[in-house]
């Protein structure tokens, strides 16, 4: 099946169905996967699907995604595994990592994907579910290649021999190790699932994450993963200022410990060794006015500030959001040119070598960028190597940047640490990632092996989209809107187009279709992902809902349609009957497209019913009504088809739709082509009781304007309905994919006999084929 790798579909529901599917083909299916594939054309909501072209599934899908409502992580559970078939797994189950609620009303639940009560590794989808009890979006990433095995069976060494297997591998000195996590994971590599652990070192300056053979005890790939701030360090020591500082009395006097939010931060002095965290920084007085406390004065103030912004800004407890104590070290070994945090609970600061950098306690934005790591580690938990580590590296430039708020320079990273009369060495810039070396679109992405897949280097590009997106909608809602992508919709193997999908959602959440808009152009401005289109507000507004009915006047069978015109900024719609039964009530996003909900009534009462549709922006409301009569003594009357087609403009395959209203007097229905007399259609109908469907497809139809006609009849009058339907067969030629070759937008090309549509202009590369390449290249 050809899928592209967005569609957006208005959703309708179709009140006869010519050739209805299966019972029984409906029981082998699960409802999502029903929904995706019809593209939802069996109800009223709307989708939206990001699929993961190289393994057929969905990445990110939104829209109405449930028949019921979810009260619990059990229904949810149970929804999983109904519908394992729409991510393309054949076994397994979802366990349950973490449920959070945030403030708008919205569960969010976690998941790992496990196969015989063994984890995935990256295999984690996460359920979101609105205030009403609907899932809204699901996303993640699921491995439907892996077999399903009884993967426990092949575990033939101990985890304290992978343990020892991993010290020997890394070259590691067992005493230096402070941490050791070790757990079974099934894990791929070169296309091969293996029964495998996964062990965490952890100590003074490193984080190595190694998967060990379970069978074989043989290393199958390791990476660090150590969250540090790039290259080498900067700093030189600090400015003279004074600055209040939250600190603890003890029997000897005061320390630098902030006990006055949520989890407490202490500073201590590593003394130029690498015991950390040292020996807590400590004064007779209330001052800390020695020169070796200088940098601990810096690193204290502003860890304090960092946790204070995330606290302030998001209600967040600590940098793990459960107030847990962060120690702080600075005065780390000897020249140690670099921060970092351990993955644990713990900010280590270099004094630097005095050449390259300088003290890096010094710096509030290098400092806050630290922070952030320990705030993604314990929500998204990106993963730190390729693309996923570049997004951990650009959220914590994000924060860093902000929570600084330098109003001279307030997108340059890092710019404290220069030594005077020497240019930059390890700075970043936001605005212009080029300045330092950084690419700062998809056609400049650097593939390597180096610094854990390029993360301090492709860092660059979604820094670049956060700007664009800040300078568009203003820093404070971008904030708002990263710190809810990151800390609800990012998983741990995120790519970049995940995370502009993730943002996107947030961005909808939070604000609506304008801001969601310029995410969206932030990130295709950088090379991810396709174009938005037109900014929707440029002309929109809340605008009412339009009701109508094929038959106002029946015998207690009739449809309603609800339309929602486009260039709206209605978030919320309900349909009320008679000002108390609850109709419908569901989120919409009309900003680029009609909405369309139809809505089918069979066997009503006699008596007259009164339809409300309420659409509101979340401040403004309008409504629309329609009333309904139904009576058992109507007299039928003639009553025009309605006739539509699926695809106006084509290539020569379209098909035509002819809809007849009940209480219809119409007895014969004609359709004609053109000017000719003689109809391609006539069939005998009976819409005395209920409505029906009449369908005419035409395959191959020569290069053309066609003009339909439809006549009803009931063998005294005649009523008509026409439709213009235009066939275009001229196609661009599609030449075969080459290297070093300028390609432009839209370009299409041929590679493994698959048609690729160029996304953004670039020149070929020999690694940069179209199906490596999503941000480059679609499929056609």
């Amino acid at each position: 099946m050809k899928r592209k790798t967005i569609f957006l579909v208005a959703l309708f529901f179709a009140t006869t169905m010519i050739t209805p599917i299966s019972a029984n083909a409906q029981e082998k299916k699960g409802y999502l996967k029903s929904l995706i594939e019809a593209k939802s054309y069996t109800g009223d909501n709307k989708l939206f699907v990001q699929w993961d072209e190289s393994k057929e599934v969905p990445r990110f899908i939104s829209g109405n995604l449930s028949q019921s409502p979810v009260t619990s992580s059990a229904t949810v559970q149970k929804y999983l595994q109904e519908n394992l078939d729409a991510f393309n797994l054949k076994g397994g189950e979802f366990k349950l990592i973490n449920t959070e609620k945030d403030n708008l009303g919205f569960t969010h639940y976690k998941y790992q994907f496990e196969v015989d009560n063994i984890a995935v590794y990256g295999s984690e989808i996460i359920v979101h579910v609105n205030k009403d009890g609907v899932i809204d979006t699901i996303n993640g990433q699921t491995e439907p290649s892996v077999p399903i095995l009884k993967y426990s069976q092949n575990f033939k060494i101990s985890k304290d021999k992978a343990v020892d297997n991993s010290i020997v591998e890394t070259g590691l000195k067992k005493d230096a190790i402070t941490k050791k996590d070790v757990s079974s994971v099934i894990y791929e590599n070169n296309k091969t699932w293996s029964s495998a652990y996964q062990v965490n070192l952890s100590g003074l300056g490193f984080n190595w994450m190694l998967f060990i053979d379970g069978n074989t005890g043989k290393t199958i790939d390791k990476y660090d993963n150590l969250a540090h701030d790039a290259a080498i360090g900067t700093g030189i020591g600090q400015r003279g200022d004074t600055k209040t500082l939250n600190i603890n009395s003890t029997s000897n006097g005061y320390i630098l410990e902030n006990v006055s939010g949520p989890g407490k931060i202490t500073t201590a002095d590593a003394y130029n060794g690498t015991e950390v965290p040292g020996t807590a920084v400590q004064s007779s007085t209330t001052n800390f006015n020695t020169d070796r406390g200088r940098a601990a004065v810096d690193a204290h103030y502003y860890v304090s500030k960092a946790a204070e912004y995330f606290k302030n800004n998001f209600g967040r407890q600590g940098f793990d959001g459960q107030g847990s104590p962060l120690n702080v070290a600075v005065h780390f070994d000897v020249n140690y040119v670099n921060a970092y945090f351990d993955g644990y609970n713990q900010l280590v600061f270099g004094d630097g070598d005095g050449r390259i950098a300088g003290n890096f306690a010094k710096a509030f934005d290098v400092v806050a960028h630290e922070f952030t790591h320990g705030v993604t580690a314990n929500s998204a938990r990106l993963t730190y190597r390729n693309q996923s580590g570049a997004l951990n590296e650009s959220f914590s430039d994000v924060f860093g940047a902000i929570i600084e708020n330098k109003t001279d320079d307030l997108w340059t990273m890092g710019e404290d640490l220069g030594i005077p009369g020497q240019p930059l060495q390890v700075a970043r810039n936001l605005s212009n990632p080029r300045l330092y070396g950084q690419p700062d679109n998809m056609s400049q992405y650097v593939n390597t092996t180096a610094d854990s897949g390029g993360v301090h280097t492709n860092s660059g590009i979604p820094n670049k989209a956060f700007y664009n997106i800040a300078t568009s909608i203003g820093t404070e809602k971008a904030v708002k809107i990263y710190y809810r992508a990151l800390t609800t919709y990012l998983f741990a193997s995120a790519n970049f187009t995940d995370a502009r999908s993730a943002i996107e959602k947030a961005a909808n959440d939070l604000y609506g279709v304008n801001e969601k808009w310029n995410v969206s152009k932030g990130f295709y401005d950088v090379g991810v992902g396709g174009n938005p289109g037109q900014d929707p507000g440029q002309n929109l507004s809340l605008k009412a809902a339009q009701l109508s009915s094929d038959n106002p006047n029946n015998t207690g069978n009739y449809n309603l349609t609800l339309t929602v015109p486009k260039n709206n900024t209605a978030k919320t719609i309900k349909l009320t009957e008679n000002n108390s039964t609850v109709i419908l009530s569901q989120t919409i996003d009309a900003s680029a497209n009609d909405i369309v909900i139809n809505k089918v009534f069979s066997n009503k009462a006699e008596g007259t019913y009164n339809y409300v549709a309420e659409v509101s922006d979340g401040t403004n409301t309008l409504t629309s009504q329609i009333k309904i009569t139904v009576s058992n003594t109507q007299t039928p009357i003639l009553q025009p088809a309605d006739i539509s087609v699926d695809n106006a403009t084509n290539s020569g395959n379209y098909t035509l739709t002819i809809k007849l209203p009940s209480n219809n007097s119409a007895t014969k229905v004609s359709l004609f082509e053109n000017l000719s007399t003689t109809p391609i259609l006539t069939q005998s109908v009976n819409v005395l009781q209920n409505p029906i469907t009449l369908t005419k497809a035409f395959t191959n139809k020569p290069e053309g304007t066609y003009n339909y006609r439809v006549d009803v009849s009931d063998g005294i009058t005649t009523k008509s309905s026409t439709i213009k339907v235009t066939v275009k067969q001229s196609i661009p030629s599609t030449d075969t994919w080459k290297e070093n070759v300028l390609y432009k937008a839209g370009d299409k090309v041929i590679y493994n006999n698959v048609t690729y549509i160029c996304l953004q202009g670039h020149t070929s590369l020999a690694n940069w084929t179209p199906d490596v390449v999503p941000a480059l290249w679609q499929r056609a």
